[in-house]
């Protein structure tokens, strides 16, 4: 009679790679995950960006009225391009016009001095708050608060300086300062914001759905403007880190309980072929270990297909979630309102969407050459 047996490997070496580039994927999907938390953990955050027919904006007197009504923490930001210098020669910066809550909408922290006030927006002075780059360029470090330097040729403050998400030279001024247009110009129109970012408390649709109702007041509508929930795209960055081990985890216990089922298989029909070959009824000692150690594996099989249900059963109810997920990446644009808070939030959201499909691949990849590897011995 000829033993047969299940479970040896052909392509072990393959079988090994896919398995440690899969480990490796989810330690950097990993090491991703935690760079945004530590970026963007704890903030969430509801853009409303306007649509091909958002209007022309929304006053930013009218912004600061919802602000106090609603007790919202609501900013903007007015883009203007211009010239500053100090001590060092004139360079071309972004200047954004905003209101004096914005660092702490966009969870900014001042590395210098202090944010400009509600009491220097009310005024329109001549108060600015430069970011890192901008601070560099002009004054080439160290403290700055109080400052003199020249916007447009104008003398203004500085009175902080705001590590924010980088990638451009930074002025934040209030935006009823008369370089914004939001003062007391000649024409008398009153400067106007197109996308709103507003702070909220937590991750859940219902405040965000309250939001949005609220904005309807200041003529901020869905069928006007779009809104992303900027949060639940943080949220669900760690949530593609967990769903990924829980993938692997997944397809290892499937592979746990084919390589089990196989196992009994190949005991329960060697018993067999021993007891026709030897024309035994009953099995003796030896059979009757053989059918104890198919029974173990059957139950072992039966416990890693409960796990895997049960595992891939949270994958799919993590992944359908995903459909109100803001594709970040996909959306911002050079120059416009918040590109900085889009481009730095969207280039880890691509990183580890890419991540998540190349080690749910690997590791799917690797399950696949294992099961079909499985011979007879």
């Amino acid at each position: 009679m000829r033993t047969r047996r299940y479970g040896a490997y052909r392509g072990t070496p393959a079988v090994i790679f896919l398995y440690l580039t899969t480990v490796a994927l989810l330690v950097l999907l990993g090491m991703a995950a935690r760079e945004a938390k530590d970026r963007f953990g704890g903030i969430s955050q509801l853009l409303a960006e306007p649509s091909a027919i958002g209007g022309s904006g929304v006053g930013v007197g009218g912004i600061e009225d919802f602000r106090d009504e609603y007790s919202t923490l609501i900013t903007y930001e007015i883009r203007r391009q211009s010239s500053a210098r100090a001590i060092r020669q004139g360079h071309a910066m972004t200047v954004i016009g905003t209101n004096s809550v914005y660092a702490s909408v966009m969870g900014y922290p001042v590395t210098d001095g202090g944010f400009f006030t509600k009491d220097a927006y009310r005024s329109g002075a001549r108060e600015a708050v430069l970011n890192e780059l901008a601070a560099s360029a002009l004054f080439g470090g160290g403290r700055l608060y109080g400052s003199p330097f020249y916007l447009n040729g104008e003398l203004w403050t500085v009175v902080g300086v705001v590590a924010d998400d980088g990638g451009s030279e930074n002025i934040y001024v209030p935006a009823t300062s008369e370089f914004i247009g939001g003062g007391s110009n000649a024409s008398g129109q009153e400067a106007r914001a197109g996308s709103l970012m507003v702070l909220l408390k937590g991750y859940g649709a219902a405040e965000a759905a309250a939001v949005i109702n609220n904005l309807k007041d200041l003529g901020v509508t869905e069928n006007a403007y779009t809104f992303k929930r900027l949060g639940k795209a943080v949220a669900s960055l760690d949530e593609m880190a967990d769903a990924a081990l829980r993938f692997a985890l997944a397809l290892l216990l499937f592979a746990f309980g084919w390589r089990s089922a196989l196992a009994a298989y190949g005991i329960v029909s060697d018993a067999y072929a021993a007891s026709v070959d030897t024309g035994l009824r009953s099995p003796d000692s030896h059979g009757k270990a053989r059918v104890f150690k198919a029974a173990l594996y059957i139950i072992l099989m039966f416990a890693c297909a409960a796990a895997f249900l049960a595992l891939s059963r949270r994958i799919v109810e993590t992944c359908v979630t995903w459909r109100e997920i803001p594709l970040v990446f996909l959306n911002a644009t050079p120059q416009g309102d918040f590109y900085g808070r889009l481009d730095s939030l969207g280039s880890i959201q691509a990183k580890i969407l890419g991540l998540f499909a190349a080690s749910v691949t690997a590791s799917l990849a690797a399950q696949i050459t294992a099961a079909f590897v499985f011979r007879e011995r």
